[in-house]
């Protein structure tokens, strides 16, 4: 689990200030992520989902995590 909080922390980091990502299910590859939004105003500032999830995958196989799928879903 160590190894996904680091993604996690590593994807917050990214995010611009007001959106943070919470892991909602770790399982057997498949990962979901919640986008949520403090600021509404912060709305306009993120990134498509399909990158989201391409940059989620490549964070956690950088840290040899099996990742078959991520899901995003939003707050």
């Amino acid at each position: 689990m160590a190894s996904t909080d680091e993604a996690l922390q590593e994807l917050n980091a990214m995010m611009d200030e007001g959106v943070r990502l919470e892991l909602v299910t770790s399982a057997e590859g498949s990962y979901r992520l919640r986008v949520v939004l403090e600021d509404m105003s912060c709305a306009d500032c993120l990134v498509p989902d399909a990158t989201l999830r391409q940059i989620a995958a490549d964070t956690l196989r950088r840290r040899n995590l099996i990742v078959d799928s991520v899901a995003i879903e939003h707050a």
